[in-house]
């Protein structure tokens, strides 16, 4: 059984890519200590959910299928894996708590000094706390923490760390996929043709 100290060096919130990095970089550091916090949503619980799919080609790809992709050694590599491999979980100053969702992060003005879980443990960050949770989450831990716009968390008497435009500018990426068939002997086909031809279907709808 893992038993966690209330202060750490540097508290990580979040093992998404970004958080992964973070957390194996600052541990090389062996005189400092590493708190890494992950929510960590069960794989198989949302797997379950899911359709199988027969091919990647379906008009409609909602569920789960086998992509035609190459991977090294038959295995999907990530900063998961990449960074956070076995020899960083044999240091001792790194540490992961999971299973926990960060309710807010606490300050010194406008030091950053601790978090709070939703379970209601503290832990103290001698040095950085570092938010690392998504765009999403980073946002919803600094709203809950004071940090968003005024008349936001004043709705809902939220104590103002700072008066920030946390969320405002969150969009969506849009992303175009293209499947084209084309006779190379009266079409040549450059690198340009591909997304020449999608701006031109975007602009006029013409996809000759």
């Amino acid at each position: 059984m893992i038993s966690y100290n209330n202060q750490y060096g540097y508290i990580v919130v979040g093992r998404g890519s970004a958080g992964a990095v973070v957390a194996s970089r600052l541990s090389e550091d062996s005189t400092t200590t590493v708190l890494l916090v992950e929510r960590r949503i069960q794989w198989i619980d949302i797997q379950r959910r899911l359709r199988a799919i027969a091919t990647s080609m379906a008009p409609l790809i909602y569920g789960e299928v086998f992509l035609k992709t190459t991977k090294p050694d038959n295995k999907r590599l990530h900063t998961g894996t990449a960074y956070l491999n076995d020899s960083a979980w044999q240091r001792p100053n790194l540490t992961m708590l999971p299973e926990t969702t960060v309710n807010k992060v606490l300050f010194d003005r406008t030091t950053t000094t601790s978090i709070i879980a939703a379970h209601g443990s503290k832990f103290v960050a001698r040095k950085e706390v570092i938010l690392t949770a998504g765009a999403v989450g980073t946002g919803t831990i600094l709203l809950r923490s004071g940090i968003g716009p005024t008349e936001d968390l004043a709705s809902l008497s939220i104590p103002l760390v700072a008066d920030l435009p946390v969320g405002k500018n969150l969009q969506d990426h849009a992303i175009l996929g293209q499947t084209r068939v084309t006779d190379l002997r009266k079409r040549p086909t450059t690198p340009n043709s591909f997304p020449a031809s999608g701006l031109r279907l975007f602009i006029s709808k013409d996809s000759e």
